[in-house]
């Protein structure tokens, strides 16, 4: 009984520290994505961005603001891209999670919006970018 209770305990803390560790890893593709992002190297940045999405997600599910964030940054990397359909999901991701864990009334929700509408608004669909821009707007006067 004695070995099991030990066997477990270890099993248990290699766990915790693999998970640890996980997400430590996700945290730093997160950081290699995008500092690539930011000199230009794109087809590099979105490698990283989707292993830290991908690490995000098994660590922590797909509903965090890690999550979030990794969703926001593929985001903005289709976007340099000029893959703006690739964009879309991402942008739509990143606002579900913002608004059901904080609200619509806070400022990275408000830039989530603000992200999708410009994403519609380049692949010209302007019946889809002018009520969430005009949303986007309405919130903000309503918070400041």
């Amino acid at each position: 009984m004695k070995r099991r209770v030990v066997q477990f305990f270890f099993l248990l803390l290699l766990i915790c520290n693999s998970n640890i560790s996980f997400s430590q890893t996700a945290k730093e593709l997160s950081n290699e994505a995008t500092i690539l992002f930011k000199q230009g190297n794109y087809e590099e940045a979105l490698v990283k961005a989707r292993q830290a999405a991908e690490a995000s997600k098994k660590i922590s599910g797909d509903t965090t603001i890690s999550f979030a964030n990794c969703q926001k940054l593929l985001g903005s990397i289709y976007f340099a891209l000029g893959e703006y359909e690739q964009a879309v999901p991402c942008y739509l991701k990143e606002l579900e999670i913002r608004k059901r864990l904080n609200g619509e009334a806070n400022k990275e929700y408000l830039g989530a919006m603000n992200n999708l509408g410009v994403i519609y608004a380049q692949l010209g669909e302007y019946e889809k970018a002018v009520p969430v821009l005009e949303k986007a707007l309405a919130v903000e006067k309503k918070t400041t």
